[in-house]
C-alpha cells in the first residue's frame, strides 16, 4: 500500500464508510458484465419452449386443439418441428409438450440444490463455469435432438446447468461491488437475463418468415450455443470473490480484490478500501466460528426470518402472474382476438418492455428504500391484474376491439412496473439479506422456490385458464393485495448498508457482528493502517 499522508479529516472507518462518492472503477463494472455472460444465457435457455400457442390442426382429418410450443419468439412449435418430433401423430402429444416446458424447472430444482455446495466449496467463478458448461452441453443436445425424448433430456440439463448460474451469479456481484451502489451495480443481472429474453423473441420473430424446415427451429436454438461459450470465455478473467477467499483464509488475495476494485484515483491511500476490508475481515472472522447448514437456517430465529423473507419474496413475485403472463402470453393475446404475427409481436414487445424497464430502474434503485421500491412495484402490479381481470370478465370474447386492447396494455403496464421496481430488487435484497456464510444456501433456497413454483403455476395454467378463464387471475390479485401489506411492514431496509452491518435488522447477536466503525484508520504516525497486520485468517482443512 502507498504511503502517503490520509486526508487530515479522515480519522475513523467511519469517516470512510459513510462517503456519498462512488467507491468503484469502470473495471468493476466490466467485470460484472464479463460474470453475468451467464445471466444472458439463463434468459435465453430458460424461454426455450416456456409458452404455448393453442393452433388448429388435424390428426387423421380431424381438426384437433393442441399446444403450440414456442420461444416467447423463437417458434419451437413450427410445424417442422411438430412434424419432426411426431407431435401430430403422437397419442400423448400433450404430456410430451407439457414434459418439455416443466422438465426446465424440474431440472433447476436439482440445479439449486447444486449450487451452493459449488459455490462454498470451489468458488463462486467455478459454480458459474460448471453452469455454462452444463447449459451450453444442453443447448447443442437440444438443437441436435432426434427424438422427443432427447429434447426432454435436453430441456432438464439445461434447467439444471443455467439454474446454477442464476443463483451462483448475483452471489458474486453483492459480495463484489461496494455498499453505496450495489443495488445499481446487481441490477446488471436481471438485465443481462433479460436481453436474452429479447434477443430469443425478436430472433423468433425473424424466423416466423423464414421457411427451411428444421432449420426453421434447429438454428434460433443453436444460436443460444453462443452465450454459455462468452461466459466460458470471460469467467476465468474476473477475479474471485474478496469475501469467499476470506472465508478460505486468502486474506492477501482478498485484499488485492478490494484494493483493486473499490479505490478511486485520488484516494492515494486507499482509505475506503482499508475501511471496508477491516470491517469484511473482522466479520468474516466472526463468521467462521458460526455453523454452516440448512438445519441451522431454519433453527434460528434470525436465520429463519432471512428464509421466509427471501423465499417468501420470490412466492409473491412468481404469484403475482408474472409467469403465467410471460409463459402464457400468447394464449392471452389470442383470447383477446389477435393473430399468429400480432402475437408474435406482442410476446416480444412485452420482453423488451421488460429489458428497457429493468435498465432504466438503475437510476432509481439506490434513491428510495428497498421495501418501498417493492411496495410501489406490487402495487402497480396489483393495480394491472385489477385492470386485466375486469377487461376479460367483461369483453373477453366479444369483438369491442378498444377494450381488447385495453387488455393488451394492461399486460404490458404490469411488465411495466414489475421490471422497474420488483425483478432486479429481488436479487439484490436476496443477496443482501444472508450472512457471508450462508449466502450461497440463502440463494440456493431461493431459487428452490422459484422452481418448484414456476412448476407448480406451469402445471395448473393450462387447465385453469381453460376452464376458468379470468377466474384465474384472482389467485394472482389476492397473493399481490397481500405483498402490499406485508411487505413495507415486515421487510428491513437494506440499501447503502455494508453487508456486515445487516445483520442487527434481523436480531443476530451482539457476538456475532462487527464493530469496527469507530476504530481509527490512521496510526498515530498518520499513516494509514494496513489491512491484515492484526491477525491472520488460518485456512480451512
Amino acid at each position: 500500500m502507498d504511503d502517503a499522508q490520509p486526508h487530515p479529516a479522515t480519522r475513523t472507518m467511519q469517516d470512510v464508510l459513510v462517503t456519498k462518492r462512488r467507491a468503484y472503477q469502470l473495471k468493476t463494472v466490466i467485470f460484472i458484465i464479463g460474470m453475468s455472460w451467464g445471466s444472458l444465457a439463463y434468459g435465453s435457455v430458460s424461454l426455450h419452449q416456456s409458452s404455448f400457442t393453442p393452433l388448429k390442426i388435424c390428426r387423421d382429418n380431424v381438426p384437433l386443439e393442441i399446444l403450440y410450443l414456442h420461444f416467447a419468439g423463437i417458434t419451437l412449435g413450427q410445424p417442422s418441428f411438430l412434424q419432426y418430433m411426431g407431435l401430430l401423430t403422437r397419442s400423448n402429444a400433450s404430456a410430451l409438450i407439457s414434459a418439455i416446458t416443466c422438465l426446465f424447472y424440474v431440472g433447476g430444482t436439482f440445479g439449486s440444490l447444486a449450487a451452493a455446495p459449488l459455490a462454498d466449496r470451489w468458488g463462486r467463478k467455478v459454480a458459474v463455469l460448471v453452469g455454462s458448461v452444463i447449459t451450453l452441453f444442453a443447448t447443442a443436445l437440444q438443437a441436435g435432438a432426434i427424438n422427443p425424448a432427447m429434447f426432454i433430456a435436453s430441456r432438464f440439463i439445461g434447467g439444471f446447468g443455467s439454474t446454477i448460474i442464476f443463483a451462483a451469479v448475483p452471489v458474486w456481484i453483492t459480495e463484489v461491488v461496494p455498499p453505496k451502489d450495489r443495488g445499481m451495480l446487481i441490477d446488471i443481472h436481471p438485465i443481462l437475463i433479460n436481453v436474452g429474453y429479447c434477443i430469443s423473441s425478436w430472433i423468433g420473430v425473424g424466423f416466423y418468415f423464414y421457411d427451411a424446415k428444421n432449420a426453421q427451429w434447429r438454428a434460433p436454438i443453436a444460436i443460444g450455443c453462443l452465450f454459455p461459450i462468452l461466459s466460458l470465455v470471460c469467467v476465468p478473467f474476473v477475479p474471485e470473490s474478496p469475501r469467499y477467499l476470506l472465508m478460505k483464509g486468502e486474506v492477501k488475495k482478498s485484499w488485492t480484490v478490494i484494493k483493486d476494485l473499490h479505490s478511486r484515483p485520488e484516494d492515494v491511500d486507499h482509505q475506503y478500501a482499508t475501511a471496508e476490508f477491516t470491517e469484511i475481515k473482522e466479520q468474516i472472522r466472526i463468521d467462521r466460528t458460526l455453523k454452516t447448514s440448512y438445519w441451522q437456517m431454519l433453527k434460528r430465529p434470525s436465520y429463519r426470518k432471512r428464509v421466509f423473507i427471501g423465499c417468501g419474496l420470490i412466492w409473491l413475485l412468481e404469484t403475482s402472474g408474472t409467469l403465467v403472463i410471460n409463459i402464457y402470453g400468447t394464449v392471452l393475446y389470442r383470447s383477446l382476438g389477435y393473430g399468429d404475427l400480432q402475437v408474435l409481436y406482442f410476446q416480444a414487445g412485452w420482453v423488451t418492455i421488460g429489458f428497457t424497464m429493468n435498465t432504466l430502474a438503475i437510476l432509481v434503485v439506490e434513491r428510495m428504500p428497498r421495501p418501498t421500491l417493492m411496495f410501489i412495484g406490487f402495487l402497480g402490479c396489483l393495480g394491472s391484474l385489477i385492470g386485466e381481470t375486469a377487461i376479460q370478465a367483461r369483453y373477453l370474447g366479444t369483438t369491442n376491439k378498444s377494450a381488447l386492447a385495453g387488455g393488451v396494455a394492461m399486460l404490458y403496464t404490469f411488465v411495466l412496473f414489475f421490471a422497474f421496481f420488483l425483478d432486479g430488487s429481488t436479487f439484490f435484497y436476496i443477496g443482501e439479506i444472508f450472512p457471508n456464510h450462508l449466502r450461497a444456501q440463502g440463494m440456493t433456497l431461493a431459487m428452490l422456490t422459484l422452481n418448484l413454483s414456476n412448476v407448480l403455476w406451469q402445471s395448473a395454467a393450462p387447465t385453469a385458464l381453460e376452464n376458468i378463464g379470468w377466474k384465474f387471475y384472482l389467485i394472482f390479485i389476492i397473493s399481490t393485495t397481500f405483498a402490499c401489506v406485508i411487505v413495507p411492514l415486515t421487510f428491513p431496509d437494506t440499501r447503502n448498508k455494508p453487508l456486515e452491518e445487516i445483520g442487527p435488522l434481523f436480531g443476530d447477536e451482539a457476538e456475532e457482528i462487527a464493530e469496527i466503525r469507530g476504530t481509527d484508520l490512521v496510526d498515530e504516525q498518520g499513516a494509514t493502517k494496513r489491512p491484515g497486520e492484526e491477525y491472520e485468517l488460518a485456512a480451512e482443512s
